[in-house]
């Protein structure tokens, strides 16, 4: 899980990795980290803009019936993980996007 892959590869990366480390640890408690966000748009960085429906790196996407130009996470049961919707269609990069982000963090040594 991401807790886990930051303790062991972000956490100690200089100030901000303990930073965040520290933050994601909180879990949901208030000031906590969440890690998430940006896949709602990520699609943009591969993927075709015009069609959220098509896989991407910011996951997979479906309609909405009854309103125009709204998506959400597919539903299909075999994308689920750990009770949220479409999460592997994100999963599938887990690990190149920590990856990344511990490079990142070595940018930012003290």
């Amino acid at each position: 899980d991401n807790r886990r892959f930051v303790a062991q590869h972000v956490d100690q990366h200089g100030a901000v990795g303990r930073f965040f480390g520290t933050r994601k640890a909180a879990g949901v408690k208030a000031g906590a980290i969440k890690m998430g966000d940006t896949p709602s748009v990520a699609y943009l960085l591969r993927g075709d803009a015009e069609n959220p429906v098509s896989l991407s790196w910011g996951g997979q996407f479906q309609p909405v019936k009854g309103r125009p130009n709204w998506f959400t996470d597919r539903k299909d049961p075999d994308l689920s993980f750990g009770g949220k919707d479409g999460a592997n269609t994100i999963n599938r990069w887990r690990e190149d996007f920590l990856r990344d982000w511990q490079k990142r963090m070595d940018f930012c040594r003290e």
